[in-house]
């Protein structure tokens, strides 16, 4: 295993994003995005709320994800800002991905919503760790408001 090889401090140093373009195209066996959400799930969160909610889009259900956000990207986008290679660039993305993990949160009501977001941010760099330190890479997009 990677982590043998380096310390926390390494680890945290050589985190980063690998865009899409740069991926191998190599399949995750889905045992090993398990032990992603496992590390995730150790984040700190207050009243042990873990707010934090993932949803993993593997092999079967990459194709339905990519056709919603073309959709949603046609439909919302104004026409005078639409563009067909953008289009056609989400779902080759999508395709290019071997799993996506749509990072979300809940809040409990038991603290203020802002450390349920923090619990989430800390859940997410936890993930991010756990990958550097398997050798496996992503990134980190968020769609625009």
């Amino acid at each position: 295993m990677f982590i043998e090889y380096m310390n926390v401090h390494e680890v945290i140093s050589n985190r980063r994003s690998i865009f899409p373009n740069l991926f191998t195209g190599e399949a995750i066996d889905d045992s090993s995005v398990l032990k992603l959400l496992n590390a995730a799930n150790q984040a700190p969160n207050h009243r042990n709320t873990e707010p934090w909610r993932f949803i993993v889009f593997g092999e079967e259900s990459k194709s339905d994800l990519a056709d919603y956000l073309q959709t949603f990207y046609k439909e919302h986008t104004p026409t005078e800002k639409y563009k067909d290679l953008k289009y056609h660039k989400i779902a080759k993305k999508v395709a290019s991905s071997s799993h996506i993990i749509a990072i979300c949160y809940e809040v409990s009501g038991q603290v203020p919503e802002w450390e349920e977001l923090a619990a989430t941010a800390c859940a997410v760099q936890n993930l991010w760790l756990a990958a550097t330190a398997d050798g496996l890479g992503g990134y980190w997009s968020s769609p625009k408001s």
